[in-house]
């Protein structure tokens, strides 16, 4: 019924959460799927005498649609209007609860008491990211969208963007690179045996997109890896499609989700592990296959860090 009173522990906690979201890789890009769904309608109708009625009304939507399904965690929603570049956001921030452990003082009579208290209804700190929340572009309704599955009718759903917002998403930056590696491990060992030197060549071949365009582009990937084998240069373009990898490179804004692929791990039999940079193939590391299978592996130019 009343604007949050915001102290400055409370604003560095909302500024720190919508912070984390916007400069991550982790959020969906969205659209409304329609264009008078009833939250475009709340929108159109904001003032700033009608962001409590707004607030209130989506708070309440939001609750329908979890106290029907109870896999949904309980949370509290808080809504917040910011501004950046003169462009005006509004933040969904849902804060689901989270279980702690404080003390508990009691004086009784002449004696102090001591125990411990189970806090199930506990807020997301500052440090930590938020499972779910939205973020809507107050000029053109785009939608940054952290989610996650819960069951709805028995089956695993994202319900924010199925039947809270109804909106369409793309894969978020993080879960596109997550997709293009597994497809390269699955076509690695499907047409490579596993092999490391051509895990390194299509990490090799993403990096160097990354450091030349700072995206990545699929279809080069697969032009420069696979080269003249048509067939299979095909195959892996054609599932790429189906994730929706191959409409537009592959955008970045944090270094985090580069950083996944910039070294190989090799585990071998004898219990040696080796992380390789990528960078390193083809300089200062070579391999060289023996007759029995087995590889040599040769590390040139380096010095031993104690």
């Amino acid at each position: 019924d009343s604007l949050l009173d915001v102290s400055i522990d409370t604003y560095e906690l909302i500024t720190s959460h919508i912070f984390k979201i916007m400069s991550g890789d982790d959020f969906k890009k969205c659209t409304f799927t329609e264009d008078h769904n009833f939250f475009i309608n709340e929108l159109n109708n904001y003032n700033p005498d009608y962001f409590i009625t707004m607030t209130k009304n989506l708070a309440t939507s939001l609750y329908e649609i979890m106290k029907k399904n109870i896999n949904i965690p309980a949370a509290d929603v808080l809504f917040s209007l910011f501004t950046i570049k003169d462009v005006t956001y509004l933040a969904i921030l849902k804060m689901n609860y989270k279980t702690s452990f404080v003390h508990n003082v009691e004086t009784i009579g002449s004696e102090t008491n001591n125990s411990i208290i189970k806090h199930q209804t506990v807020l997301p700190s500052s440090g930590q990211r938020l499972d779910e929340a939205v973020i809507i572009n107050f000029t053109d309704y785009s939608i940054q969208l952290i989610e996650r599955k819960f069951e709805i009718d028995g089956n695993k759903e994202y319900y924010l963007s199925q039947y809270y917002l109804e909106c369409a998403y793309e894969h978020s930056s993080k879960t596109k690179v997550n997709l293009l590696t597994k497809t390269v491990d699955q076509f690695n060992k499907k047409y490579y045996n596993d092999d490391i030197e051509n895990k390194l060549k299509f990490k090799e071949a993403i990096i160097n997109e990354i450091e030349e365009k700072g995206n990545i582009d699929v279809q080069n990937v697969a032009d420069k890896v696979f080269e003249n084998n048509i067939e299979l240069k095909e195959e892996f373009k054609e599932k790429l499609d189906r994730y929706g990898l191959t409409e537009k490179p592959i955008e970045f804004q944090s270094e985090t989700v580069s950083r996944k692929i910039e070294k190989q791990k090799i585990k071998t039999d004898k219990g040696i592990e080796i992380n390789i940079p990528v960078e390193l193939y083809n300089r200062d590391v070579e391999f060289s296959t023996n007759v029995d299978g087995s590889i040599d592996i040769k590390i040139s130019n380096v010095k031993i860090l104690k």
